[in-house]
């Protein structure tokens, strides 16, 4: 459950805190699932600007790390937050 006043995440009773900019990016994700949400739309949801495709898939990268360190089992396998490779990202949550 996304708290969105107090801009956390609750997993299982259990408070999650995520670095500002990286919830931003959480709440967009969370919004657009299932579907894939390209780099570009995240950045310029999340950020509030436009940023060309490549510095757009850098800034998601580092903000998909912090994501996935807050809240995947394992990061280097997840389940959550989807890699669509050369496109964007997709939450996937039940």
């Amino acid at each position: 459950m996304l708290d969105l006043h107090k801009r956390c995440l609750m997993i299982k009773d259990q408070t999650i805190n995520i670095p500002y900019t990286s919830f931003s990016y959480l709440q967009v994700l969370a919004r657009h699932s299932p579907n894939v949400v390209k780099y570009q739309m995240l950045v310029a949801e999340a950020q509030g600007y436009q940023a060309d495709p490549r510095e757009a898939q850098e800034l998601t990268k580092w903000h998909i790390h912090q994501l996935r360190q807050a809240i995947e089992q394992d990061a280097h396998a997840p389940s959550f937050l989807i890699n669509v490779r050369g496109t964007g990202y997709r939450l996937v949550a039940d």
